[in-house]
């Protein structure tokens, strides 16, 4: 999974972006003892952790989609599987009969998911700086011109306490514009920042949204010191598939 550059400037550059490989977790077996379970959570701890000190903002919702890819993959599920499981979901059948990715133009791909981030900004009720971040393609993996839209950005420079009441917003009215929340609690890492993930109902995009107060970190790293209190948004879309989209088509 690829990610734009982004972010502050460290010694006078922006973070460049990269490539980060997902990895599948165990099935906890939720037993008292569980070293499946433990060992799942010491990775999400150390994986959060790497996110919060990273001066990218990208890096850690590219992990997480990367994650969910992996996930996937390791249970052995077919195609089909892929698309429910990462929020491709819409598909079509084509003539033998199977299921495959809806058709959609890279563009207009880009256009619904740029609507999407302004539908999630609009309802947070926030008015600051917003990350320049734009949509990002990557390949969906074996699938023939099969693409996922991408997009990573954050508000930043708010108080602290507006940051907290428009997490709290999203949580209350994104039910109400056609969201699911799979999950809304404090991360598995130092931060302990408030994270919570949905997914749109119509247009199957999974969305995690994460509240970042390092002004509060009782202890900050270097990289802690120097981030702003924000909230930060990764959003991907199903897979689509594009004749002409190509894998180094962004």
């Amino acid at each position: 999974m690829s990610y734009p550059a982004a972010g502050d400037k460290v010694d006078g550059k922006v973070p460049e972006g990269g490539t980060v490989q997902g990895s599948a977790k165990g099935k906890p077996t939720n037993q008292p003892i569980d070293p499946t379970g433990d060992a799942n959570d010491a990775a999400d701890a150390l994986e959060r952790q790497a996110a919060n000190i990273h001066p990218n903002p990208n890096f850690g919702g590219a992990v997480a989609i990367a994650n969910r890819i992996a996930q996937v993959w390791r249970v052995g599920l077919a195609m089909s599987a892929l698309i429910a499981a990462t929020g491709c979901s819409t598909v079509t059948k084509d003539d033998d009969g199977l299921d495959t990715p809806q058709r959609m133009s890279l563009e207009n791909a880009k256009d619904l998911v740029r609507q999407q981030s302004s539908k999630i900004l609009d309802l947070s009720e926030l008015r600051s700086d917003v990350s320049p971040a734009a949509p990002h393609a990557s390949p969906c993996k074996d699938v023939d011109h099969g693409y996922r839209v991408n997009h990573w950005w954050s508000v930043v420079r708010p108080s602290a306490d507006a940051l907290k009441e428009a997490m709290d917003r999203l949580h209350r009215e994104l039910p109400k514009h056609g969201w699911k929340v799979y999950r809304y609690g404090e991360a598995n890492s130092k931060a302990r920042q408030l994270r919570l993930e949905v997914e749109d109902k119509k247009e199957h995009h999974t969305v995690t949204i994460e509240l970042s107060l390092p002004s509060t970190y009782p202890n900050p790293s270097k990289w802690e010191k120097k981030m702003r209190d924000s909230i930060s948004i990764s959003l991907a879309s199903p897979c689509y598939v594009d004749k002409a989209y190509e894998p180094n088509d962004q």
